[in-house]
């Protein structure tokens, strides 16, 4: 693809998520046929938004979403000011008929890592994380077939990210062994899911550590103040319109929404929370 096939694309689905008008498919001529298009697209998509980075959302990262797509490594997407929420939090579905939730860990970045040809050891990235948060990701496609999986055109329609709900910042989560963590998400009371932290790559912080080298071979750094979150532990399970969602992760604690529908969008009914600096990726 050309530069301008890449901006069409990428002003199309940046219309999408405005109008809520669902495509069919991106037209031959502005789909992606390499993952280096698809991301060009993901982020001209961005830019043509002119929405507010505030991190990164990381999926397949398991064994199972991974064999759905036929991939053999994770894929990323932005997380967006305007989608990135403290927790718990009263969900109104951007999609009626997508109502799509994973329970996941996220991080938040204390220090700056600058890409490097390198890459950064895993002590060096660990070491800039400030804080640990449980976290709810709201799943959401611009496609009307998302029950297909297609890995090209998700990358493009940003890696299908919808939102994110963040609990509290733990700082005290070093020593925690993370893959151990039972996860449970629960429906109007009913568990819906169960998985553990191994599920995402064998341990949340190896999703951290291959992001930073990801983004270090696109010469993007990982930013102070900036959220990843890792992936899903617990598959993504289709929940309920309307009623209460808690995900609990073992003795670490647990994140609440109230997930609900609107044939209009919607959004998460409290402020966002400012866990970074104003300035777009």
């Amino acid at each position: 693809m050309d530069t301008s096939a890449i901006e069409a694309s990428a002003a199309l689905l940046a219309d999408t998520q405005q109008t809520r008008q669902w495509l069919a498919e991106l037209p031959d001529a502005l789909s992606p046929r390499t993952l280096e298009e698809a991301y060009a697209i993901q982020d001209a998509t961005a830019a043509a938004s002119g929405r507010i980075h505030r991190g990164w959302k990381v999926g397949c990262t398991s064994p199972q979403t991974q064999a759905l797509f036929g991939v053999d490594q994770p894929i990323v997407g932005h997380v967006f000011a305007d989608r990135l929420f403290a927790g718990p939090a009263a969900v109104t579905s951007f999609r009626p008929d997508m109502p799509l939730v994973e329970a996941e860990f996220a991080f938040t970045m204390a220090h700056d890592l600058p890409p490097r040809a390198s890459g950064h050891d895993a002590a060096a990235v660990l070491a800039a994380v400030g804080a640990l948060h449980l976290a709810i990701e709201v799943v959401e496609s611009r496609f009307i077939d998302w029950r297909t999986p297609r890995l090209l055109p998700s990358i493009a329609d940003n890696a299908s990210h919808g939102a994110l709900v963040l609990g509290e910042p733990m700082t005290d989560w070093r020593d925690i062994d993370l893959p151990s963590i039972e996860v449970t998400l629960r429906a109007a009371g009913e568990i819906v899911a169960r998985g553990e932290g191994r599920r995402v790559l064998g341990d949340p912080r190896h999703v951290l550590v291959w992001l930073c080298e990801f983004l270090s071979r696109r010469h993007i750094g990982m930013r102070a103040g900036e959220v990843v979150t890792t992936g899903t532990c617990i598959g993504a399970p289709v929940v309920p319109v309307g009623t209460p969602v808690v995900a609990e992760f073992g003795g670490l604690g647990r994140i609440e929404i109230v997930f609900g529908g609107s044939e209009g969008g919607g959004h998460i009914g409290r402020s966002p929370r400012k866990i970074s600096r104003d300035a777009p990726d």
